[in-house]
This record gives C-alpha cells, sequence and structure tokens, in this order.
C-alpha cells in the first residue's frame, strides 16, 4: 500500500514537471522563422534600392544595388548552406573535439548526461557531444534537427561546476535543442553575415584609392561613405535584433532545465559561478579574448557566435540593448519565479 502511495506521488510530481515542459516548448518555431527571414529580405531590399539610387545619381554609376543584393543574399546563402551541412564544425573552428565516452571520465559522464536529458526531453536523437580545450566557462548547443545537433562545453565549465550543476547547464542547451533554438541561432548567423558581408564591403570601398585622381576620389568619397553607413545601419540592425530574439529564448531554456531536472537550484548556481569571470567591463573581455586560449570571446567568434553561448559578460545599460543575454541576476530571479510558479506558491 505504501509503495502504491510513493509510486502515485511520483507518476504525479513526473506529470507536474511534463506540464510544466509543455508551456516553454516553442510551438511556433517555423512562424517565427519565417518573420525574421522576411525582416531579412525586406532590409536586405531596402539598401539595395537605397545605394542604388544614391551611386546613380551621385556617380552616375548604374547597377550598384545588384551588387549590393548579390553580396548580401549570397553570403548569408552560402553561410546557411554550409551550416545546414556542418554546423558541428562551429565548435571545430574553436578547436573542439568530438567524444564518445571513452576518451575520460569527464567524457563518459557528459555522453551519459546528454544522452539522458534528451530521452526526458524527448528528441527524435541525442546529440553529439564536443569539448572545447579552453579555460573559459561556458556552453553552447548547435543543429538544424537533433539528427544533426551538437552540444559542446569547455574544459572550464567542466573542472567548475559540480554535476549537478552541469546537469542542469546541460538541459539548458537540451532545451535549445528541444525548442529548436540552436536551429534559430543558425539562421541568425547566416543573417548577419550577409549583413556584415556590405559593411565590409563598403569600407573596402572607402579604403580605396586611385593615384593621382584626387579630384575623382573626393567626388567618389560621399556615396561610399553613406553606403558605409547603410552597411553599418544594417549590421547594427540585424545584432539588434538577433539579441531581442536571443534574451527570450535564454529564460525558456532555462524554464526546460527545471522542467527536465526537477530543480531549479543547480541553474542558480550554476550562472553565479559562470558569471564570475564575466563581471567586468567589455573591453576588459575583448582584451582577453585575443588571447590565444580564449577561443569563445575572441572578437571573431564572439561576434558571430555569442548568442549561442550560456552566457555572455555584462553590459552597461546602453549596451545591454545588443546584449543576446538576460543579466544573471535576472535569469536567477526568474528562475526562482519559475519554481514558486511550478509548486503553486
Amino acid at each position: 500500500m505504501a509503495s502504491e502511495t510513493v509510486n502515485r506521488n511520483a507518476r504525479t510530481n513526473l506529470d507536474i514537471y511534463q506540464n510544466f515542459a509543455e508551456q516553454y516548448i516553442n510551438k511556433t518555431g517555423a512562424w517565427d522563422r519565417a518573420k525574421y527571414w522576411t525582416m531579412f529580405f525586406g532590409l536586405t531590399f531596402a539598401g539595395s534600392a537605397a545605394s542604388e539610387f544614391i551611386f546613380q545619381n551621385m556617380m552616375n554609376a548604374q547597377g550598384f544595388g545588384l551588387t549590393f543584393l548579390g553580396v548580401t543574399l549570397g553570403t548569408a546563402m552560402f553561410q546557411y548552406v554550409l551550416l545546414r551541412l556542418s554546423s558541428y564544425r562551429i565548435a571545430e573552428s574553436m578547436g573542439g573535439q568530438r567524444v564518445s565516452g571513452q576518451e575520460s571520465k569527464h567524457a563518459a559522464w557528459l555522453v551519459k548526461t546528454v544522452a539522458e536529458l534528451s530521452k526526458s526531453a524527448g528528441l527524435s536523437a541525442v546529440p553529439r557531444c564536443y569539448i572545447v580545450p579552453t579555460g573559459e566557462k561556458n556552453a553552447f548547443a548547435a543543429g538544424f534537427r537533433a539528427e544533426d545537433s551538437i552540444v559542446a562545453v569547455t574544459t572550464g565549465i567542466l573542472e567548475t561546476l559540480d554535476p549537478e550543476e552541469l546537469r542542469a547547464v546541460l538541459a539548458h542547451e537540451i532545451g535549445h535543442v528541444r525548442n529548436g533554438d540552436s536551429r534559430t541561432a543558425l539562421h541568425l548567423i547566416a543573417m548577419n553575415a550577409g549583413f556584415f558581408a556590405v559593411l565590409r564591403l563598403a569600407l573596402n570601398l572607402v579604403q580605396s584609392r586611385r593615384r593621382g585622381d584626387e579630384k575623382n576620389d573626393k567626388n567618389t568619397l560621399a556615396p561610399k561613405v553613406i553606403l558605409l553607413a547603410i552597411g553599418a545601419a544594417l549590421s547594427l540592425l540585424g545584432v539588434l535584433f538577433r539579441a531581442m530574439i536571443s534574451r527570450r529564448r535564454e529564460y525558456e531554456a532555462d524554464a526546460c532545465s527545471i522542467a527536465f531536472t526537477h530543480n531549479h537550484k543547480p541553474l542558480q548556481s550554476a550562472l553565479r559561478k559562470i558569471s564570475v569571470n564575466t563581471k567586468q567591463p567589455m573591453a576588459r573581455v575583448l582584451e582577453r579574448g585575443r588571447d590565444r586560449e580564449s577561443v569563445l570571446s575572441n572578437p571573431s567568434n564572439s561576434l558571430m557566435y555569442s548568442h549561442m553561448y550560456i552566457n555572455m559578460p555584462d553590459m552597461s545599460p546602453l549596451l545591454s540593448l545588443f546584449s543576446s543575454h538576460p543579466p544573471i541576476e535576472k535569469r536567477i530571479a526568474r528562475l526562482e519565479e519559475l519554481n514558486r510558479k511550478l509548486h503553486g506558491q
């Protein structure tokens, strides 16, 4: 009789967490991505029309709008196809190594835990596991589907967090895969790659000089600078849009961590430990990012992939508009609020 009561209570408790998880599983992923791409194409065609008008009227040069369009869409589509075929290369580009569980105790535990959490999350396949050899304390997930997804962790986070905290972090990353966030993150990388390509093109045009033709250079400088401003504006809008999307997804993945682990405290503790080295001015983080050991926070990787990380440095109130993560204090408070909601308090 006692065992039946225990089993009934256990089933009830499990149902509570399953129902809780359902509230935070993203069911509008395809519609969201359609909106993202609509925004991307809208901004791209607007930028193309503006650049065509500027160069035609100020330099009597036709067809630059098509060049603008080709560079933006071509770069975005190339990046999209590349990520679609091999999203695991993000981890490998940082020096990450795929582990099967035979390499070490850490690797064995990592592979086993990801498999357990994938089952709890109802994934159709278990993501591949990667370990990135850096002292930075971070983790991320990538992939278009569960079948081609990866979960990557750094040696720094493996050596800093205890097993329960690590499990909570991995549950957060599995939440991203389950919600389709890892797919959305790759879409955003492709979109922003297109905008950054235009900015790079504009910078090259502004810096180009013709020897012995200073008068012509002066006449063409104004439209080039305007094109540079358009490229910069599109890039900033892309980063801002990415940040707005990613902040909401981080909260949802935190909720999934509670649902999959049945405990909110390990993730709270993990976030506190992870944030110790990130509560510093952005300039210092960028300086540290030039270190060969800081592969995740170096300027190139940070610019393209930071929205995929479990945590990023806190920013000033103004720059926080461009932050892809909510402040740690808000995430911890939100976890506490969700736990009270879960238990009807």
